[in-house]
């Protein structure tokens, strides 16, 4: 399907009738578009759908406006062993199948039912530091952003130095917020507790979000048909994934607020939470592997990009789990590479060392993560 052939009357006839929205006489469909106007009509027909439990018709209306800051570690765009991209190497791609929608799907995720209680700071720390290794935020029934003030260290083998790309750079190896306390949210104040030893930390202010299983259950069954039609496969996996950060934006195009601020489908807590429950997994691998012997060379939103084969990735891709595919490392990636080499930035490399001789690295062995 070329990039323009979407807007063809044909295609758009295709579209409206598989995901049900013949009744669309004149109005034009592309991602964003198709995903606010499938919301609106499943909660236009249903009264009992899960989207009526979702967000709020507009952002002033949410009891909390979550920031965008609110995590920090960040999953695009990181490089590592800048010395390992050589031209005509061999780059091994680790891509998890449908990250987020499985996270849609099978999680519990904030829901537009806003819960007065508020923890103070041991009560914050206790809820984090009390998360399962297994499958840690798969039955949550609640979800907490925090307004904290801390200090702390990164603890022997976190990788977060900030002329570095960690997802932890933003923080640094000494994070101080001294008087201008950010807000995290719970999964970015566990990632902190677990990779730092904090010297003070105080938390000011929290709000909590009952969890709900399913609120895009309809959504999903919806766009399930352009799945199997070649002509609107690649629509489907741009429906799969953006849904939730569109239902984390109010950006509309002129002439559609009217249309969709009728409807109750902005909620900035459940994209967060989507995009953190990822994230946290990337940032562990991240800390996993970034000093060990397979060389990973760069982070890519849900791909991973080794110099060698991956003994967990390789077990992971005969179950279904990742995609792995081999790339040749060209020659824009190795003068990216050197460009952010010139820039200061910090080149780890255990590339050929043993396990056992890669010193002072954080690996979290026990922690596992949600698959199914």
């Amino acid at each position: 399907m070329g990039n323009n052939s979407i807007y063809t009357p044909e295609m758009q006839n295709k579209i409206k009738r598989l995901v049900g929205l013949g009744w669309m006489t004149r109005g034009k469909l592309d991602s964003f578009s198709t995903i606010k106007y499938l919301l609106m009509d499943i909660y236009r027909q249903n009264k009992q759908t899960g989207i009526h439990f979702l967000g709020y018709d507009k952002p002033e209306d949410a009891p909390f406006f979550v920031p965008s800051s609110a995590y920090r570690a960040s999953t695009s765009g990181s490089m590592y062993n800048l010395d390992l991209f050589e031209e005509g190497a061999k780059m091994i791609e680790y891509d998890f199948n449908e990250a987020y929608s499985r996270i849609m799907r099978n999680y519990p995720l904030p829901s537009n039912t806003y819960l007065k209680a508020k923890y103070n700071t041991d009560q914050a720390i206790l809820r984090a530091i009390n998360r399962p290794k297994v499958r840690p935020y798969e039955n949550l029934k609640t979800y907490m952003f925090f307004l904290v003030n801390f200090e702390g260290t990164a603890k022997e083998g976190t990788y977060a130095n900030p002329k570095s790309q960690s997802m932890f750079a933003d923080y640094g190896e000494n994070p101080k917020t001294a008087n201008e306390p950010i807000w995290l949210s719970e999964i970015e104040l566990t990632l902190i507790l677990d990779y730092y030893d904090i010297k003070e930390m105080e938390v000011l202010d929290s709000h909590t979000f009952l969890t709900k299983k399913g609120l895009l259950k309809e959504y999903f069954e919806r766009i399930e048909p352009l799945k199997t039609d070649p002509d609107t496969l690649k629509l489907y996996k741009n429906l799969r994934t953006k849904v939730f950060g569109a239902i984390g934006q109010k950006s509309l195009r002129e002439g559609e607020t009217s249309t969709f601020d009728k409807y109750s489908m902005y909620n900035r807590a459940y994209s967060s939470m989507v995009a953190g429950v990822f994230r946290d997994r990337m940032v562990r691998y991240e800390q996993k592997y970034v000093h060990s012997a397979y060389g990973l060379l760069k982070i890519r939103t849900d791909g991973l990009y080794f110099r060698s084969e991956v003994p967990e990735f390789e077990e992971l891709y005969k179950l279904g789990v990742v995609k792995k595919k081999v790339h040749t490392i060209s020659k824009e990636e190795v003068e990216k590479a050197l460009e952010f080499k010139n820039k200061g930035f910090e080149n780890k490399g255990s590339f050929g060392k043993s396990k056992d001789e890669v010193k002072g690295v954080v690996i979290d062995d026990d922690f596992e993560f949600d698959f199914d």
